[in-house]
């Protein structure tokens, strides 16, 4: 071992003087990296994001963010580090101040459980919000963390395809499993996390039966909306890189596209489709949007006029009832029951989702299936009116600075920003009949994509669009 200071071992552990200051000669072990114990709060999330399937096999995927990122936020207070948060951020605390009033109509012990479960996913969403703007400081790294989830959705998608083709298609008791209570581990919720698959076997019109795939996530269709929301990101990586890297993403894209098909998610696929062309469009000059509006009108117009009477309506039954009629049916007596319910606590809302106990053999809560129809029924008028102004704002903020002309290195990131904004759309129109806020991996890819994209906007709107070189991209 060399004696001067930054001398490195055999091992290849750093060795540097003391930072007390120790004489020279006396060395000391200064730093090393341990993942969560001393990181950054940054490589915590991006190690939340990419060990999401270790997570999943263990079975702590549903547990684990909210203390990680709690401990993330200890390490960012004992650096000093000021940050600041912004206007949705600030919404965002209103929500979970609004839920926590809500609760007070809660009448059930395991109802109860379920609040501190979905009250967390929104914690986490606001730690999100700290970790990426104290340690966001410029767009690449932004970049950097969407590519980690890129990848870790593509690392779903292998294990998607190793289960459509039989080589994974298996169930096993996870670790977390054995220490969950037998309350908790049989009830619906707590089956899913007792039990590790990655589908199972379903029916639908056009494929017959086959593999439904879950992947990671607790139901499929959260799977189709976390694959539906990470394919715009992917789609972005896949087209702004060069080379090798373009290869490499064009089939991290593939693997990705793979579990959003074989979930079989109806809203996932036409939310992705027609975010997307809203995207293309508001993108587009006045002009050519006016006459892109146009076009489109006259094409539905024209199919009422050239398709036979019916055809319509039997597309939309055949899309409805794609699945059998059992999954229309229920979701129709959920909404019905929702809505109901709604009408009895309309201010503040139940707290929570509750059983629909005038059905015999209905285990699906009233409440759920519907991201909007859920947080009016369980925070009422006053949740979903935060609700929608936060994502009203978000919406503002991240249009308005799309709309206006870049150029150079400013028109990168603006590009960036076009791709992230079509996965927020995306997962806004996924939560007409989807919840975002069950499964908290999908609840951490959505926060993630939420604030990156807010991120962008800042960097952005604090540039001048004349200044080509702008922030480093």
């Amino acid at each position: 071992m060399r004696s001067e200071i930054g001398a490195t071992a055999p091992n290849g552990i750093e060795l540097s003087a003391s930072p007390k200051g120790l004489p020279v000669g006396r060395l000391a072990i200064t730093w090393v990296r341990i993942p969560f114990v001393n990181t950054s709060p940054l490589t915590d999330l991006h190690l939340l994001l990419g060990l999401a399937p270790v997570f999943w096999f263990v079975g702590i995927e549903q547990f684990v963010a909210l203390p990680l990122l709690a401990w993330s936020m200890i390490k960012l207070a004992l650096r000093g580090k000021r940050w600041q948060v912004g206007v949705p951020a600030v919404l965002l605390a209103v929500m979970l101040v609004i839920m926590l009033l809500s609760a007070t109509s809660i009448d059930s012990g395991m109802r109860t459980l379920t609040f501190v479960r979905t009250t967390a996913m929104y914690v986490v969403g606001l730690l999100v919000a700290i970790v990426i703007a104290a340690e966001c400081n410029s767009p690449a790294i932004v970049r950097k963390l969407l590519r980690t989830l890129v990848l870790m959705m593509g690392v779903v998608g292998v294990m998607s395809l190793l289960g459509i083709i039989g080589v994974a298609d298996v169930r096993f008791r996870s670790l977390a499993g054995y220490l969950l209570p037998q309350a908790l581990a049989d009830t619906g919720y707590g089956n899913q996390i007792v039990w590790r698959f990655l589908g199972n076997q379903s029916w639908f019109q056009g494929f017959g039966s086959y593999f439904r795939v879950s992947g990671i996530f607790l139901f499929s269709t959260m799977c189709a909306a976390a694959t539906a929301i990470t394919m715009p990101i992917a789609v972005y990586f896949a087209v702004s890189s060069r080379g090798f890297r373009r290869l490499g993403y064009v089939l991290v894209a593939l693997l990705v596209l793979v579990p959003l098909v074989f979930s079989t998610g109806r809203t996932s696929w036409l939310a992705i489709s027609a975010a997307g062309l809203v995207v293309v469009v508001l993108r587009l000059r006045l002009l050519p949007r006016i006459l892109s509006l146009v076009l489109a009108l006259a094409a539905v117009a024209s199919l009422f006029l050239v398709l036979p009477p019916g055809f319509i309506g039997e597309v939309v039954d055949d899309t409805l009832y794609a699945r059998g009629a059992g999954s229309t049916t229920s979701r129709m007596t959920i909404y019905r029951a929702t809505l109901e319910g709604v009408m009895e606590r309309p201010i503040l809302g139940w707290g929570t989702e509750r059983d629909i106990t005038t059905l015999d053999n209905f285990d699906l809560p009233a409440g759920s299936h519907s991201h909007y129809l859920g947080f009016l029924y369980k925070h009422g008028i006053l949740g979903l009116a935060a609700l929608l102004t936060f994502i009203g704002v978000i919406t503002w903020q991240v249009w308005s600075t799309l709309t206006r002309k870049w150029s150079g290195r400013l028109a990168r990131i603006a590009s960036m920003l076009s791709f992230v904004s079509w996965a927020l759309l995306t997962a806004a129109l996924i939560g007409l009949t989807s919840v975002l806020d069950l499964d908290a991996t999908l609840a951490l890819i959505v926060w993630v994509v939420i604030f990156s994209g807010l991120r962008l906007t800042m960097f952005l709107r604090n540039t001048d669009p004349r200044d080509s070189q702008g922030a480093a991209a």
